[in-house]
């Protein structure tokens, strides 16, 4: 009797095998040795699920992922990003090669040596002089001769506020990390954030602007906690919003180490949706950033750039999703939103 083929995706394939989609890509594609453990555990899974291999198809295009973020700083959202990256790829039939690196004779040699159709980088600083179509992803270009795919942070600020606002918070603060925000055209910067105020119909916040060194993040909160609780009641903000989660382990900390509840006391709301975040007590409420979606667009806009040449730049938002947790209640009730 004839075995069906197997009915797995290629992340399910690549879960079992304890590899990337890449990896299960290349073995599908027979563009590997296959001596490899790991090809050799992906082709043990494909075996043992009754895959039958289908004749090679040569990729609609090879595309080169730049990963600037290679000195130990990349964050869960851009290991997500090049995993979302190579499956979209793989879906799109197009060979996804990824490099670490921000040198531009790095860049250049690899687009030269491997017949690069485009490239998508995910960094801040797009290197010049790139010969190929580019997309530059999680940030907004500022190469006129360069599409970006971005998450809308000010719309995702925007729906954070409406829904403080919703809740009986008029006394909002927001934190910013100058050095987080450092570009100009970073859209979670002061000027964007009363943007969204204003368009959340909310008042003026209060801004806590600070260029943290590495490892001052306690010292920081602290003061902020210190200032909290120094204001008049009356005039104390009453929500808190910062400008990433990964503050938020610090704010909590200040807080509980001067009595200050959240979110009877102060509501905490953040912004990206870390994976952390669903962990910390009380869990935080957050704006998720299409991750999915964004390295979607991001592959298709390199194949549109290969069929139309001529074509203009293009800058596309992604509408983010605001993710209520506990952190975050009405004001005055005690109680966090989904404890009411």
């Amino acid at each position: 009797m004839k075995q069906e083929e197997s009915k797995l995706n290629m992340r399910q394939i690549a879960k079992l095998a304890g590899v990337s989609p890449a990896t299960v890509s290349r073995v599908l594609n027979g563009r590997c040795d296959g001596r490899s453990e790991s090809h050799k555990c992906v082709r043990e899974v494909l075996r043992s699920n009754g895959y039958t291999r289908k004749k090679r198809v040569p990729p609609k295009a090879i595309i080169l992922c730049v990963n600037e973020y290679n000195d130990g700083t990349a964050t869960a959202h851009s290991l997500k990003i090049l995993s979302d990256l190579d499956e979209m790829a793989a879906r799109r039939q197009c060979e996804l090669i990824t490099i670490h690196t921000s040198d531009t004779k790095r860049i250049g040699g690899k687009i030269a040596d491997n017949g690069i159709s485009g490239v998508v980088y995910l960094g801040d600083v797009l290197p010049k002089n790139i010969s190929k179509p580019t997309v530059i992803i999680n940030r907004y270009a500022v190469d006129e001769k360069c599409s970006s795919v971005d998450c809308d942070d000010v719309l995702g600020l925007e729906m954070l506020f409406r829904e403080l606002k919703t809740l009986g918070h008029e006394r909002i603060a927001y934190f910013s990390d100058i050095s987080f925000a450092k570009h100009d055209v970073h859209p979670r910067k002061s000027f964007e954030v009363l943007k969204a105020f204003s368009r959340a119909g909310a008042a003026d916040p209060l801004i806590w602007d600070f260029d943290i060194i590495p490892g001052e993040d306690d010292r920081v909160f602290a003061k902020i906690a210190d200032d909290f609780l120094a204001t008049p009641r009356g005039k104390r903000p009453t929500a808190l919003v910062l400008c990433g989660d990964t503050y938020a382990s610090f704010a909590y900390k200040a807080f509980g180490e001067r009595g200050i509840r959240v979110p009877e006391d102060l509501s905490v709301a953040g912004f990206d949706d870390e994976p952390f975040s669903t962990h910390l007590s009380p869990p935080l409420t957050s704006v998720k950033k299409p991750l999915e979606t964004m390295s979607e667009t991001a592959i298709n806009l390199i194949l549109s750039a290969l069929k139309d040449p001529a074509a203009p730049a293009r800058r596309i938002l992604i509408k983010p999703e605001l993710i209520s947790r506990e952190s975050v209640g009405e004001v005055n009730s005690g109680r966090g939103r989904r404890g009411e």
